[in-house]
């Protein structure tokens, strides 16, 4: 898990910005999005809102998104 690092300050390190694209790239294959569409922009927005809310596991943040 990825701990606390830089969001207090609103900025992200590296190794969490390759978790949520992670995270993006999974989520925009299998919901079928194009990578340049509202409905991307909008699912990038949810997966960074929903880790500075404070859910920071990979796979957590997998399984909220996949429920919405």
């Amino acid at each position: 898990m990825i701990k606390d690092q830089a969001v207090p300050y609103g900025v992200l390190a590296p190794d969490e910005l390759a978790m949520l694209q992670r995270v993006f790239d999974t989520a925009l294959s299998r919901q079928g999005f194009a990578r340049n569409s509202v409905e991307a922009s909008l699912l990038a927005a949810t997966i960074i809102e929903l880790y500075v809310n404070g859910v920071r596991e990979e796979d957590r943040l997998r399984q909220m998104i996949v429920a919405r």
